[in-house]
């Protein structure tokens, strides 16, 4: 009789333990199944859906890391015109994931990119005025140091509608601004 409390007990033990072990899959199981349903849509040919399989190979999230098969995907959204696609291939280009390294490839993404998140920035797209503030920052557009004067432009008037990263970097350029008056 003990034995058969004792076999019991450690039955369950063990059940709790399996079971406990398994917490994550179903999330990994509907990055799957997500991963799975935009590929299917990618195929045909939907944008948005070549640009998130893009992006799951690039980041690994919901399928395996794959820098070559994240710059196809992208490939195929930014020919139709997919600003983030464009600005991936800027990215990959500039830093040789997946893609030899070519500067001058990158900067015909970025550009590219630009002009997109350019249309929908004048438009009062906040995550595009974001972006174009970054492009400006970083001298993917405009001047190769930076155009600070243009990053501020559209970080503004993306802080202005809310935009928390651009309200960061706002209140970052203004203590710069100070730190240079001293």
């Amino acid at each position: 009789m003990k034995y058969l409390r004792l076999l019991f007990v450690s039955a369950l033990i063990v059940l709790v333990w399996v079971l406990s072990c398994n917490k994550e899959k179903p999330a990994v199981e509907e990055r799957r199944r997500e991963t799975r349903a935009y590929l299917d849509a990618a195929i045909y040919g939907n944008v948005e859906a070549q640009y998130e399989i893009g992006r799951r190979f690039w980041t690994g999230h919901g399928a395996e890391l794959n820098d070559e098969k994240a710059v196809k995907w992208f490939k195929m959204a930014a020919a139709q015109g997919h600003a983030d696609a464009q600005y991936c291939l800027g990215e990959a280009y500039s830093r040789g994931y997946g893609v030899e390294e070519n500067n001058e490839k990158a900067r015909e993404w970025f550009l590219k990119a630009a002009d997109q998140y350019r249309k929908a920035a004048e438009g009062g797209d906040m995550n595009a005025q974001f972006k174009l503030g970054e492009m400006y920052s970083r001298g993917l557009v405009g001047d190769k140091n930076g155009d600070e004067e243009e990053a501020i432009k559209w970080y503004k008037k993306a802080a202005e509608q809310g935009h928390e990263y651009a309200q960061d970097a706002v209140e970052w350029y203004k203590k710069q601004q100070n730190k240079d008056k001293r």
